[in-house]
């Protein structure tokens, strides 16, 4: 990949494959692991555009196949739903995926004893995928009540019950950043607290990412930082009964 960088990355241990999504072309890539060689699977061909948003997450079925999502807003209705790539087939497209107003997918766990994933674009708007079948549903909102935020943080609880999340806004909004649950089943949105609640170091960063780390404990995990080359990065660490109950939250 000669100008350009790896952005996404899924794997298919069945046939020991690593996929990579590129940026800003969207191209998709195969690593064999036996063999140690990358090969450049393509694109779909229904992409119009030569750059597109590259989706950050995507995944493989118990069918081997790959489902990705990309995005521009030059002509949404191309890229409004997933794409996919089956090794026997070649590209295809789930058009009846829909992706609400034409965000690509940022977030995501997937939960193999449930056959279920979760995923999210930055504005909130949350998806299941059900392996069996497969099928596509869309849950709802995040409701954050906040303009000029994303979501970049996606943890879904054990029982998947819950999502806990957080924003990501500007330097100047860092105060703002707050920890939401939302609540799967009632598709509402409880704020929890701000992030410099949680932790005053946290108070002047203004970017908090991760997803799918969990430890054996119940308590899940996020990167916290803001792109200033001397400002080190913050590791934090919730557990979500604990925080809930010294909040005296429901």
């Amino acid at each position: 990949m000669a100008h350009g960088n790896i952005v996404t990355l899924a794997s298919d241990p069945v046939r020991n494959v690593v996929y990579g999504a590129g940026v800003p072309t969207g191209e998709i890539y195969r690593y064999d692991v036996a063999r140690g060689r990358t090969d450049v699977v393509g694109r779909p061909g229904s992409y119009d555009q030569s750059y597109v948003y590259t989706g950050r997450v995507m995944w493989v079925d118990s069918r081997g196949r790959l489902y990705f999502t990309a995005s521009n807003s030059k002509n949404p209705s191309v890229y409004g739903h997933v794409h996919y790539y089956d090794p026997e087939a070649g590209f295809g497209e789930r058009e009846d995926w829909r992706l609400q107003e034409g965000q690509a997918l940022e977030v995501g766990q997937c939960l193999a004893k449930e056959k279920q994933c979760l995923f999210s674009d930055d504005k909130g708007h949350v998806y299941r995928f059900d392996d069996d079948g497969p099928s596509w549903t869309y849950l709802g909102q995040i409701e954050t009540r906040q303009h000029a935020t994303y979501i970049w943080l996606f943890h879904v609880a054990t029982d998947v019950s819950k999502v806990y999340t957080a924003t990501s806004t500007s330097p100047q909004r860092s105060d703002f950043t707050s920890l939401y649950e939302f609540d799967l089943t009632t598709e509402k949105t409880q704020r929890l607290c701000t992030l410099a609640e949680l932790d005053p170091a946290l108070r002047d960063l203004h970017i908090h990412t991760g997803y799918d780390a969990w430890d054996p404990e119940g308590r899940f995990y996020f990167a916290s930082f803001n792109g200033q080359p001397n400002q080190p990065v913050v590791l934090t660490r919730v557990d979500p009964p604990r925080l809930k109950a010294a909040l005296n939250k429901p």
